[in-house]
């Protein structure tokens, strides 16, 4: 016993300290700083979404405009009583520095919505001791900064959810092509699935693994009481489809590259790639489309033209006993042999 009520007034000095030291965790201004980067959308003639620029693709959406299932997702597996504590679970802390202290095993998790948001924003992803104090410590300033409705609306827009997708939004377009309020329940719960190893729960690659993790979290609602019995039965014979996302080279890259520099010059890199701009441009990409392959298709004409040419004027096929043909199916070898000549 003595052993652990050392260490546990060990826990609370360090907490003394840390909560009194400037520099230790994020000031006031930084708490009330916070400013994601999202991404900025280029819309087409038709005001129709047409091309991206981001560094982390984000699209936010206000706490209100999120689903209340959504948001029942996340609790019931992350933290069911979000809106009862301030900040951190104040027994399971102490727990999990006690049983790595004896056990020697790696800090284990233990944090609240809180303490997650506080090591997104603030913090570095290593379990030791004191990066953990300090996870709770900036959890408790959060609380005394925002509203338990704003914490949730952060935590939900800022969260990685894989293949460059931050925020719930922004995956459920990836993975099943339509906004977080199309979303179905299993969906739903499928990306709340995600928050414990996004990349080991991907739908897209791992789907045996992904829809075993989707319907623990749907019992988990169901164990939270925020769906039924039987909606819990429905929903888990419900198939995991994940949009098909096939390789299409794009058009009108050059155009866009124009509004890159152009947006770049007279509004800054940081405005394009972190704030969310909506760019109201002229390109059609269906004529872009086709006015790219039209020109393809006379750049390759005019080639071909230009080395039979060529083959006939140097007498290729003559000078190495090949035809025609295949001269011209592998111009590029036979006329580097002839320069070597």
């Amino acid at each position: 016993l003595a052993p652990v009520v050392l260490l546990l007034i060990a826990f609370l000095l360090l907490c003394a300290y840390l909560w009194h030291s400037p520099s230790a965790l994020p000031s006031l201004s930084e708490l009330e700083r916070i400013d994601p980067k999202l991404a900025t959308e280029v819309y087409d003639k038709d005001s129709l979404p047409a091309h991206e620029f981001f560094v982390e693709r984000r699209i936010w959406v206000p706490f209100d405009s999120i689903p209340e299932l959504a948001k029942h997702a996340v609790m019931a597996t992350e933290d069911r009583d979000f809106y009862k504590h301030w900040g951190m679970n104040i027994w399971a802390i102490p727990g999990a520095i006690v049983e790595s202290a004896f056990t020697g095993r790696q800090l284990r998790g233990a944090s609240t919505l809180t303490q997650q948001l506080s090591k997104i924003l603030f913090l570095s992803p290593e379990r030791t001791l004191l990066r953990k104090v300090k996870e709770m410590l900036t959890a408790i300033r959060i609380e005394r900064t925002y509203t338990k409705d704003e914490i949730l609306e952060f935590y939900m827009n800022e969260v990685y959810l894989a293949a460059g997708n931050y925020g719930f939004e922004a995956a459920g377009q990836y993975f099943f092509g339509h906004p977080l309020d199309s979303l179905s329940v299993p969906e739903t719960a499928t990306l709340a699935g995600m928050l414990q190893s996004p990349g080991a729960y991907r739908p897209d690659r791992h789907p045996e693994v992904s829809l075993k993790r989707r319907n623990t979290v749907l019992y988990a609602m169901y164990d939270a009481g925020y769906i039924t019995k039987d909606e819990y039965h429905k929903y888990i014979n419900e198939p995991l489809i994940v949009v098909p996302r096939a390789e299409k080279e794009q058009s009108g890259l050059y155009f866009y590259e124009e509004v890159r520099k152009y947006m770049e010059k007279k509004y800054g890199e940081g405005a394009l790639y972190s704030d969310g701009l909506s760019i109201y441009s002229t390109i059609d990409p269906d004529m872009q489309a086709y006015a790219e392959k039209a020109a393809m298709k006379q750049i390759d004409f005019t080639r071909k033209r230009i080395k039979q040419a060529t083959i006939a004027r140097l007498a290729l096929g003559l000078r190495y006993h090949i035809r025609n043909d295949s001269t011209l199916a592998h111009f590029d070898s036979v006329y580097t042999l002839f320069k070597k000549d």
